[in-house]
């Protein structure tokens, strides 16, 4: 159990996915926004795993993919789709 390290690692990661969904998430590129998520959502997911006493194999395996996928999708359900908004790219001819 690295505790310090564990808790560094969350709020880092927390600190950063929020920055990113609330202020960056309609100004990034969509694919560099949803792969920003996925990278936090798996330092969210390493810090846990750093707190528990000994996770097996399997707990990293796990933890890591289903954060790696659910948190771009969680992200994209609660704030829409990122880039900026469909109108701001249509230009009036």
């Amino acid at each position: 159990m690295q505790a310090g390290g564990g808790v560094a690692l969350i709020v880092a990661g927390g600190g950063l996915g929020s920055i990113v969904v609330f202020a960056l998430w309609h100004r990034m590129s969509s694919s560099s926004a949803l792969l920003l998520v996925s990278a936090l959502g798996v330092v969210i997911g390493t810090g846990a795993l750093l707190l528990q006493r000994s996770p097996e194999v399997a707990d990293w395996i796990v933890t890591l993919s289903v954060l790696a996928v659910g948190t771009p999708v969680h992200c994209r359900w609660v704030f829409g789709p990122p880039g900026p908004p469909r109108s701001a790219l249509a230009q009036p001819s």
